[in-house]
């Protein structure tokens, strides 16, 4: 396989809802991409509300596939394309995904996971233990 592009940065957004993880994911990703850094977004489905508050410096990948299942051969063909050095994943099913998909990713690779999720909001919602 060849090296990964020296510097290039991947971030991956299932959408542009109007989500407080995916607002930073725009915000930060535009930012580095105006002060001249290589960095692509990759997005399952180019719908939501945050669309628009994407800089024009930022080139934008959509897969125009919206459900994880479906976006997994294009996710990994576009990574493959892009070839870059590091990627960062910011929600959950995508998390899960890039994860599953490590072994099929371009060698070299650095992968990023951030969790978003707030453990203590869910616990009420799951049954009890015992």
């Amino acid at each position: 396989m060849r090296p990964s592009s020296a510097g290039r940065t991947v971030f991956l957004l299932p959408s542009f809802a109007g989500g407080g993880a995916e607002r930073v994911v725009v915000t930060v990703a535009g930012t580095l991409a105006e002060r001249g850094r290589d960095i692509h977004l990759i997005v399952l489905s180019g719908t939501g509300p945050l669309a628009d508050l994407v800089s024009s410096a930022l080139p934008v990948h959509v897969l125009d596939r919206p459900r994880v299942r479906a976006a997994l051969p294009a996710l990994v063909r576009t990574i493959r394309r892009l070839r870059p050095a590091t990627i960062v994943s910011t929600i959950s099913q995508l998390n899960l995904a890039v994860a599953a998909l490590r072994p099929a990713m371009p060698a070299g690779m650095a992968v990023y996971l951030r969790e978003t999720n707030t453990p203590s909001r869910n616990l009420a919602s799951l049954p009890p233990l015992a």
